[in-house]
């Protein structure tokens, strides 16, 4: 498995907790240009079974340098980082270089850019509040994602009132 834009790696070590403890350790790649996994972080993910390693690199570089395909790539707030030629860029390798990707990503609509204009009032600092709303503006929609995949799209669609999901094979891979 591979978490694209894996941050401080809490993200994985939450879907790993889900899943709960695995046998004969499956690797667990962890990227992303500026990666802050805490040794903690990483000590839960081995202690649930997990071979983990920590990648500081630019996904769509690393995902086409792999010669065996991942079996499942997953994408949380990450994606919507990147438009245009760069977004199907990655895509493109993913697809050829994964047999399965998951991703959840901002939902695009009005409810969201207002929920998402409104997160000081939790206390977010200055940083989120900024963050939020340019995420919304960035996020997805109805098959934008799909539009752009080339392999097969499972799902694309609204998860949850803020949230848009997708899930899709790899080219060439079946499930």
């Amino acid at each position: 498995m591979v978490d694209l834009g894996c941050g401080d790696g809490v993200g994985a070590l939450r879907l790993a907790r889900r899943l709960g403890p695995v046998k004969d350790a499956p690797h667990l790649v962890l990227l992303d240009m500026q990666p802050v996994v805490s040794p903690e972080t990483q000590a839960a993910l081995v202690a649930l079974g997990w071979r983990v390693d920590i990648v500081a690199s630019d996904a769509e570089r690393w995902i086409a340098a792999q010669a065996e395909p991942a079996d499942l790539v997953v994408a949380n707030l990450f994606l919507h980082h990147f438009e245009g030629a760069a977004l199907e860029s990655l895509l493109d390798a993913t697809a050829a270089h994964a047999r399965h990707l998951v991703a959840t990503e901002p939902l695009r609509t009005r409810l969201s850019y207002a929920a998402s204009r409104m997160v000081g009032v939790i206390g977010a600092n200055a940083v989120t509040r900024h963050d939020a709303p340019a995420s919304v503006r960035a996020g997805f929609r109805d098959d934008e994602l799909s539009r752009l995949w080339p392999g097969q799209v499972k799902f694309e669609g609204r998860k949850g009132p803020f949230g848009h999901g997708f899930a899709a094979l790899g080219v060439g891979h079946d499930a």
